[in-house]
């Protein structure tokens, strides 16, 4: 039976893998004790497995590390962020009806902001409402959030890992919404009693940091716009209404790191498709998506949930990370975890893919957006300090550069150069990571079937 958890399992061990070889032994505690769907307990970016398989993770983590030591690893200091709750009269409601909220590390003398919309899939009908709220609580609520939490990558305060945002401002917005971050669904007939209030999250977001106290606003503000996974689907799809909450005088500039969501038929035409399911969940949601792209789309607006249309409509200057062997599409539509065959259908469908992300990459080759693209077996890249400063790719001039470079680039610049991989195999730029260990099929966990 096709299982949702277990596709996010193999996210989820890769994320939790690179916490092992880059946070201090304190931190690993906390990231195997509290990992979950890409929750604001989690300090990774990862997505719901149950307790069996985090037994299953353990077993196989020290291996990992063994087999890893050849990895070099980018030591630096992270942000540790404290958690803000919204007042619930604000109408910015997690699934459940608890406030919203975000984590926050505060620089009162900075001017500089990253703001970081968290990821973490979605949910669809009722039954996977329900399922999501089972095994990762934290997803539809703020109940059980912790109350600080720690990140690196984009979120470090190490200068040579984070050249620009080193002394920012850093947020991390909770995703307990689950509809991408455009949902403005209230409890009734359509949502079937839960909230979906992505887009009343941003603008109450947008609301308190603009207050005196955080100063979001203030003359000389600069924001650095972001979102992993579905936080970065969700910057794609409100990159314009987020611009238009700003004053003029504030610049920003926009990331969505594994928000590239395709339209690929799954392998085995008779599985449930991503555009069939959000063609449900926009309902669900009450979901709002660009009024251009919805005039375009009028018989499939589900379409406009897709990253490489939604782009077309958006005018506000984007980078785009797109893992070209996406550790979520990949097994979503395959059916199952790597070891992929190097043979016949799997393999066809893999290379598929890869020259589908590679082609529409061409989309954002030209301004107002940019690329960087790696051939890595990956997903989110800004949230741990390897892979965001130490995976290169050569750019279109030929310059050997990182995604920390390219942020760098598109900060200091007025715009930065596309980086795009050509190597078209399988987890191909020397700079990957080493895949680790397998750690089952899909069916292999009976516990936690979606």
């Amino acid at each position: 039976m096709f299982s949702f958890s277990l596709v996010f399992e193999r996210v989820a061990f890769f994320q939790l893998w690179r916490c092992w070889l880059l946070q201090l032994m304190g931190f690993i505690f906390q990231c195997l004790s509290f990992v979950q769907c890409s929750t604001p307990s989690a300090p990774c970016d990862v997505a719901p497995f149950s307790v069996f398989s985090q037994m299953k993770v353990a077993a196989v983590l020290l291996l990992a590390l063994v087999a890893s030591s050849s990895v070099g690893v980018v030591r630096g200091q992270n942000a540790i962020m404290q958690k803000v709750l919204f007042d619930p009269a604000s109408g910015a409601l997690c699934n459940d009806g608890t406030p919203g909220g975000f984590y926050i590390e505060q620089n009162t003398s900075s001017n500089d902001w990253v703001i970081h919309l968290q990821g973490g899939y979605w949910c669809y009908d009722h039954a996977s409402c329900l399922a999501r709220q089972s095994s990762s609580p934290a997803m539809t609520g703020s109940g059980t959030w912790s109350p600080t939490i720690g990140l690196g990558g984009l979120f470090s305060t190490n200068a040579t890992v984070n050249p620009v945002f080193a002394t920012a401002n850093k947020v991390m917005v909770g995703y307990c919404s689950s509809d991408s971050w455009i949902g403005a669904g209230m409890p009734n007939s359509t949502s079937l009693g839960w909230y979906f209030q992505g887009l009343a999250i941003i603008q109450e977001l947008v609301n308190v940091l603009s207050d005196d106290q955080y100063g979001l606003t203030r003359p000389g503000s600069r924001v650095m716009y972001t979102g992993c996974s579905a936080g970065g689907q969700g910057v794609v799809l409100t990159v314009d209404r987020f611009r238009d909450m700003l004053p003029d005088h504030v610049q920003m500039w926009a990331f969505a790191d594994a928000g590239w969501l395709m339209n690929e038929t799954p392998l085995n035409p008779s599985w449930e498709s991503l555009n069939t399911q959000l063609a449900g969940a926009l309902t669900l949601w009450s979901g709002v998506v660009s009024p251009d792209c919805a005039l375009a789309q009028p018989a499939s607006p589900q379409l406009c949930l897709f990253s490489s249309i939604a782009v077309i409509y958006a005018r506000t200057p984007m980078l785009i990370q797109a893992a070209q062997n996406d550790q979520f599409q990949l097994p979503y539509n395959i059916g199952h975890n790597p070891p992929y065959a190097n043979n016949g259908a799997e393999k066809a469908y893999v290379a598929k893919v890869q020259n589908d992300f590679m082609n529409s990459m061409s989309r954002i080759y030209s301004p107002p957006h940019i690329a960087f693209s790696t051939g890595c077996w990956a997903h989110c890249l800004s949230l741990d300090n390897y892979s965001f400063s130490q995976i290169k790719i050569s750019d279109t001039r030929g310059v050997l550069k990182s995604l920390s470079d390219t942020i760098t680039e598109m900060a200091t610049r007025d715009r930065g150069v596309s980086a795009i991989d050509t190597c078209d195999t399988w987890n191909c730029n020397p700079a990957c990571p080493p895949e680790p260990p397998m750690i089952g099929s899909f069916d292999a966990d009976p516990i936690n079937q979606m």
